[in-house]
Formats: C-alpha cells, sequence, structure tokens
C-alpha cells in the first residue's frame, strides 16, 4: 500500500480510517473473486 497517496487522499485522521477501511474492503472482495484470466 502506498501511504502517500493514502495521506493525499485522506489528509484528515476520520478520513484516514475510512479510506484504510475501503481499502481493506476492496481487497477482501478481490481476493474472494475469482479472476478469469
Amino acid at each position: 500500500m502506498c501511504m502517500q497517496h493514502a495521506h493525499i487522499l485522506a489528509p484528515s485522521t476520520r478520513s484516514a480510517g475510512w479510506y484504510l477501511r475501503v481499502r481493506q474492503l476492496e481487497t477482501v472482495y478481490h481476493l474472494r473473486t475469482p479472476h478469469s484470466d
């Protein structure tokens, strides 16, 4: 994870926590979703 991008997109602590939660949900979603490449 790039903390610089997280810092740019979420300047406040509350936004940072929300952003990290969204990133975590996206990671879990991608891990649970089978990729047909």
